[in-house]
Protein backbone atom coordinates (compact mmCIF):
# COMPACT_ATOMS: atom_id res chain seq x y z
CA UNK A 1 0.00 0.00 0.00
CA UNK A 2 1.42 3.45 -0.98
CA UNK A 3 3.15 5.56 1.68
CA UNK A 4 1.84 8.77 2.42
CA UNK A 5 3.50 11.80 4.20
CA UNK A 6 3.29 12.16 7.79
CA UNK A 7 5.76 15.06 8.47
CA UNK A 8 5.82 18.45 6.54
CA UNK A 9 9.16 18.31 5.16
CA UNK A 10 8.04 14.62 3.34
CA UNK A 11 4.82 16.22 2.31
CA UNK A 12 6.68 19.34 1.18
CA UNK A 13 8.92 16.89 -0.86
CA UNK A 14 5.84 14.92 -2.26
CA UNK A 15 4.41 18.31 -3.63
CA UNK A 16 7.69 19.12 -5.53
CA UNK A 17 7.94 15.57 -6.92
CA UNK A 18 3.92 15.95 -8.19
CA UNK A 19 4.58 19.05 -10.28
CA UNK A 20 3.29 21.66 -7.94
CA UNK A 21 5.02 24.86 -7.67
CA UNK A 22 6.99 27.17 -5.29
CA UNK A 23 3.81 29.11 -4.66
CA UNK A 24 1.51 26.16 -3.94
CA UNK A 25 4.27 25.38 -1.39
CA UNK A 26 4.15 28.81 0.17
CA UNK A 27 0.52 28.04 0.72
CA UNK A 28 0.66 25.00 2.12
CA UNK A 29 3.52 26.34 4.90
CA UNK A 30 1.05 28.79 5.83
CA UNK A 31 -1.25 26.11 6.49
CA UNK A 32 1.12 23.91 8.13
CA UNK A 33 2.15 27.35 10.24
CA UNK A 34 -1.77 27.84 11.53
CA UNK A 35 -1.85 23.81 12.15
CA UNK A 36 1.20 23.95 14.12
CA UNK A 37 -0.46 26.44 16.53
CA UNK A 38 -3.90 25.29 16.50
CA UNK A 39 -2.86 21.39 17.07
CA UNK A 40 0.11 21.76 19.67
CA UNK A 41 -0.05 19.26 22.05
CA UNK A 42 -3.13 17.23 20.36
CA UNK A 43 -3.52 13.62 19.97
CA UNK A 44 -5.96 11.32 18.11
CA UNK A 45 -7.62 8.72 20.11
CA UNK A 46 -5.43 6.34 18.75
CA UNK A 47 -2.33 8.41 20.42
CA UNK A 48 -0.88 9.35 17.15
CA UNK A 49 -0.37 12.94 16.58
CA UNK A 50 -3.17 15.01 15.20
CA UNK A 51 -0.60 16.86 12.81
CA UNK A 52 0.56 13.49 11.33
CA UNK A 53 -2.79 12.66 11.09
CA UNK A 54 -3.79 16.23 8.95
CA UNK A 55 -0.67 15.81 7.72
CA UNK A 56 -1.36 12.31 5.92
CA UNK A 57 -4.51 13.80 4.84
CA UNK A 58 -3.38 16.39 2.38
CA UNK A 59 -0.75 13.66 2.06
CA UNK A 60 -3.22 11.72 0.10
CA UNK A 61 -5.39 14.37 -1.29
CA UNK A 62 -1.79 15.63 -3.48
CA UNK A 63 -1.71 12.04 -4.46
CA UNK A 64 -5.16 12.55 -6.17
CA UNK A 65 -3.67 15.40 -7.84
CA UNK A 66 -6.32 17.63 -6.81
CA UNK A 67 -5.92 21.57 -6.85
CA UNK A 68 -3.09 23.03 -4.03
CA UNK A 69 -6.63 24.88 -2.00
CA UNK A 70 -7.78 21.50 -1.82
CA UNK A 71 -4.88 20.09 0.23
CA UNK A 72 -4.47 23.02 2.47
CA UNK A 73 -7.91 22.41 2.82
CA UNK A 74 -7.01 19.02 3.93
CA UNK A 75 -4.12 20.06 6.22
CA UNK A 76 -6.34 21.88 8.29
CA UNK A 77 -9.64 20.29 7.85
CA UNK A 78 -10.81 19.77 11.63
CA UNK A 79 -9.34 22.89 12.84
CA UNK A 80 -12.66 24.18 14.06
CA UNK A 81 -13.50 20.68 15.61
CA UNK A 82 -10.28 20.31 17.19
CA UNK A 83 -8.25 23.36 17.09
CA UNK A 84 -7.15 25.48 19.99
CA UNK A 85 -8.23 28.65 19.44
CA UNK A 86 -7.58 30.80 22.61
CA UNK A 87 -11.05 30.37 23.76
CA UNK A 88 -12.82 28.37 26.41
CA UNK A 89 -15.36 26.68 23.79
CA UNK A 90 -14.77 24.66 20.77
CA UNK A 91 -16.12 24.92 17.12
CA UNK A 92 -16.25 27.73 14.70
CA UNK A 93 -17.28 31.14 15.34
CA UNK A 94 -16.90 34.58 12.68
CA UNK A 95 -13.73 35.44 14.44
CA UNK A 96 -12.34 32.29 13.91
CA UNK A 97 -13.06 32.38 10.67
CA UNK A 98 -11.87 35.60 9.59
CA UNK A 99 -8.45 34.57 11.38
CA UNK A 100 -8.36 31.29 9.22
CA UNK A 101 -9.21 33.50 5.76
CA UNK A 102 -6.32 36.34 6.62
CA UNK A 103 -4.21 33.04 6.47
CA UNK A 104 -5.30 30.81 3.62
CA UNK A 105 -7.58 32.94 2.17
CA UNK A 106 -11.53 32.36 1.87
CA UNK A 107 -11.44 29.39 -0.75
CA UNK A 108 -9.75 27.17 1.61
CA UNK A 109 -11.62 28.67 4.73
CA UNK A 110 -14.95 27.74 3.30
CA UNK A 111 -13.54 24.37 2.91
CA UNK A 112 -13.11 23.75 5.96
CA UNK A 113 -16.08 25.49 7.64
CA UNK A 114 -18.38 23.01 5.14
CA UNK A 115 -16.63 20.10 6.11
CA UNK A 116 -18.36 20.50 9.55
CA UNK A 117 -21.45 19.57 8.40
CA UNK A 118 -19.47 15.76 7.38
CA UNK A 119 -19.63 13.12 9.54
CA UNK A 120 -18.79 9.59 8.19
CA UNK A 121 -22.17 8.00 9.65
CA UNK A 122 -24.62 6.03 7.62
CA UNK A 123 -27.28 7.88 7.73
CA UNK A 124 -25.47 11.73 6.63
CA UNK A 125 -23.33 9.32 3.81
CA UNK A 126 -26.79 7.91 2.51
CA UNK A 127 -28.26 11.27 2.21
CA UNK A 128 -24.74 12.89 0.41
CA UNK A 129 -24.98 9.63 -1.74
CA UNK A 130 -28.48 10.80 -2.87
CA UNK A 131 -28.13 14.63 -3.45
CA UNK A 132 -24.52 13.88 -4.80
CA UNK A 133 -25.90 15.18 -8.44
CA UNK A 134 -27.30 18.90 -7.00
CA UNK A 135 -24.06 19.71 -5.34
CA UNK A 136 -21.92 22.15 -6.26
CA UNK A 137 -18.11 21.60 -6.68
CA UNK A 138 -17.12 22.96 -2.95
CA UNK A 139 -19.59 20.53 -1.30
CA UNK A 140 -18.39 17.63 -3.34
CA UNK A 141 -14.72 18.35 -2.46
CA UNK A 142 -14.95 18.50 0.72
CA UNK A 143 -16.86 15.68 0.91
CA UNK A 144 -13.86 14.28 -0.84
CA UNK A 145 -11.66 15.46 2.18
CA UNK A 146 -14.09 13.41 4.50
CA UNK A 147 -13.46 10.51 2.44
CA UNK A 148 -9.89 11.05 2.95
CA UNK A 149 -9.81 11.62 6.38
CA UNK A 150 -11.49 7.95 6.72
CA UNK A 151 -8.88 6.43 5.02
CA UNK A 152 -5.97 8.42 6.70
CA UNK A 153 -7.24 7.12 10.35
CA UNK A 154 -7.60 3.23 8.81
CA UNK A 155 -4.34 3.01 7.25
CA UNK A 156 -1.88 2.36 9.80
CA UNK A 157 -4.59 0.72 11.42
CA UNK A 158 -5.33 3.91 13.88
CA UNK A 159 -8.79 2.63 14.82
CA UNK A 160 -7.73 -0.40 16.43
CA UNK A 161 -5.71 1.07 18.98
CA UNK A 162 -8.64 3.18 20.29
CA UNK A 163 -10.91 2.82 23.37
CA UNK A 164 -13.47 1.94 21.39
CA UNK A 165 -11.93 0.11 18.63
CA UNK A 166 -14.79 -2.82 18.65
CA UNK A 167 -17.13 -0.11 17.99
CA UNK A 168 -15.21 2.33 15.14
CA UNK A 169 -14.20 -1.58 13.43
CA UNK A 170 -18.04 -2.50 13.40
CA UNK A 171 -19.20 1.13 11.74
CA UNK A 172 -16.70 0.96 9.06
CA UNK A 173 -17.39 -1.99 8.30
CA UNK A 174 -21.07 -1.08 7.50
CA UNK A 175 -20.01 2.70 6.27
CA UNK A 176 -16.74 1.97 4.15
CA UNK A 177 -18.73 0.06 1.03
CA UNK A 178 -20.51 3.24 0.70
CA UNK A 179 -17.53 5.26 0.90
CA UNK A 180 -16.31 3.39 -1.94
CA UNK A 181 -19.27 3.75 -3.81
CA UNK A 182 -19.12 7.76 -3.50
CA UNK A 183 -15.42 7.45 -4.30
CA UNK A 184 -16.37 5.97 -7.38
CA UNK A 185 -18.78 8.53 -7.99
CA UNK A 186 -16.96 11.52 -7.12
CA UNK A 187 -14.01 10.20 -10.22
CA UNK A 188 -11.51 9.26 -8.30
CA UNK A 189 -11.01 4.98 -8.48
CA UNK A 190 -7.94 4.73 -6.95
CA UNK A 191 -9.34 5.88 -3.84
CA UNK A 192 -12.12 4.03 -3.93
CA UNK A 193 -9.44 0.84 -4.63
CA UNK A 194 -7.28 2.14 -1.42
CA UNK A 195 -10.86 2.06 0.73
CA UNK A 196 -11.57 -1.47 -0.86
CA UNK A 197 -8.03 -2.79 0.67
CA UNK A 198 -8.45 -0.81 3.90
CA UNK A 199 -11.88 -2.23 4.42
CA UNK A 200 -10.35 -6.00 3.97
CA UNK A 201 -7.65 -5.21 6.45
CA UNK A 202 -10.30 -4.28 8.68
CA UNK A 203 -12.57 -6.94 8.31
CA UNK A 204 -9.37 -9.34 9.09
CA UNK A 205 -7.72 -7.31 11.96
CA UNK A 206 -7.54 -8.57 15.38
CA UNK A 207 -8.27 -5.77 17.55
CA UNK A 208 -5.30 -4.95 20.39
CA UNK A 209 -6.01 -5.98 24.02
CA UNK A 210 -6.74 -3.49 26.09
CA UNK A 211 -3.42 -2.46 27.62
CA UNK A 212 -2.04 -1.99 24.13
CA UNK A 213 -4.89 0.58 23.34
CA UNK A 214 -5.22 4.26 23.91
CA UNK A 215 -6.51 6.01 27.30
CA UNK A 216 -10.39 5.64 27.76
CA UNK A 217 -11.20 8.88 25.66
CA UNK A 218 -13.68 8.90 22.66
CA UNK A 219 -12.35 12.09 20.51
CA UNK A 220 -9.02 14.18 19.74
CA UNK A 221 -7.59 14.91 23.28
CA UNK A 222 -4.51 17.64 24.21
CA UNK A 223 -1.70 16.91 26.65
CA UNK A 224 -0.15 19.75 28.05
CA UNK A 225 3.25 19.78 29.06
CA UNK A 226 4.40 19.92 32.63
CA UNK A 227 6.29 22.86 32.88
CA UNK A 228 3.68 24.68 31.20
CA UNK A 229 1.60 24.21 34.50
CA UNK A 230 4.77 25.84 36.41
CA UNK A 231 4.44 28.83 33.78
CA UNK A 232 0.64 29.37 34.53
CA UNK A 233 1.58 29.47 38.42
CA UNK A 234 4.53 31.89 37.46
CA UNK A 235 2.04 34.40 35.24
CA UNK A 236 -0.80 33.49 38.18
CA UNK A 237 1.76 35.24 40.46
CA UNK A 238 3.21 37.43 38.22
CA UNK A 239 -0.79 38.54 37.63
CA UNK A 240 -0.97 39.22 41.76
CA UNK A 241 2.11 41.12 42.05
CA UNK A 242 0.78 43.37 39.57
CA UNK A 243 -2.77 43.50 41.28
CA UNK A 244 -0.84 44.58 44.92
CA UNK A 245 1.18 47.21 43.12
CA UNK A 246 -1.95 48.94 41.76
CA UNK A 247 -4.04 48.54 45.05
CA UNK A 248 -1.09 49.98 46.86
CA UNK A 249 -0.68 52.96 44.23
CA UNK A 250 -4.36 53.34 44.57
CA UNK A 251 -4.52 53.40 48.26
CA UNK A 252 -1.46 55.95 48.13
CA UNK A 253 -3.18 58.53 46.18
CA UNK A 254 -5.93 57.79 48.26
CA UNK A 255 -4.06 58.31 51.46
CA UNK A 256 -2.97 61.80 49.97
CA UNK A 257 -6.06 63.19 49.19
CA UNK A 258 -7.32 62.28 52.59
CA UNK A 259 -4.21 64.47 53.96
CA UNK A 260 -5.36 67.16 51.54
CA UNK A 261 -9.13 67.33 52.63
CA UNK A 262 -7.99 67.02 56.37
CA UNK A 263 -5.12 70.39 55.80
CA UNK A 264 -7.72 72.01 53.72
CA UNK A 265 -10.28 71.66 56.70
CA UNK A 266 -7.59 72.73 59.47
CA UNK A 267 -6.87 76.21 56.97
Amino acid sequence: MTLYAQTNLELFKQLESNGYCQQDLLLIQKAYQLAMIKLSGMYRPSGKTSMAHFIGTASILASLKVPITLVAAGLLHAIYRHGDFGTLTKGVSDSKRQKVRNIVGEEVEEYIYRYLNTKPDLDTLNTFNQQLHKLDTIDRNTWLIRLVNELEDCLDGGILYCHYAKQRKKNYQQSMPLMIEIAEKLGFSNLALELHKVLNEINAAKIPKQKLRCQKTYGDFQVIPESYYKKIHIKLYEEIINLFNIFQSLMSRLKNKMSRLSYLKKV
